[in-house]
């Protein structure tokens, strides 16, 4: 009692591989592609079971955009599993069940969500 679990007996409950958002960035008369801003390059995390991840970071530093990249609210790439299942290849409808079982608290959830 008291003790930790060996670490091979812990369950993963979220596993986020590679996780790249990154957003087209255009200028010009024709509004072309000119680069990318690099929202969230390359992060990978893993919480398991009864675990809590706190992200912390400057003002404009990604922290809603990955949480909203882990809900499937925002296109990304990288893998993202959520007890198992393999969430990166759901359709919009097929994550709403699985949403219902993830949460993320913004610190300022007016301010980071978008008003659409």
């Amino acid at each position: 009692a008291g003790e930790p679990l060996p670490r091979d007996t812990r369950e993963t409950v979220l596993q986020v591989d590679n996780l790249k958002v990154w957003f087209s960035l255009t200028g010009g008369i024709l509004r072309r592609h000119k680069e990318y801003l690099k929202a969230v390059d390359d992060i990978s995390l893993s919480i398991e079971r009864g675990k809590t991840l706190g992200i912390v970071g400057e003002s404009g530093s990604g922290k809603s955009t990955l949480g909203q990249a882990i809900l499937r609210l925002l296109e990304s790439r990288g893998g993202i599993r959520f007890r198992g299942q393999a969430l990166d290849g759901l359709s919009q409808k097929q994550m709403r069940p699985w949403r219902k079982e993830m949460q993320v608290v913004f610190q300022d959830p007016y301010g980071s969500l978008s008003p659409r």
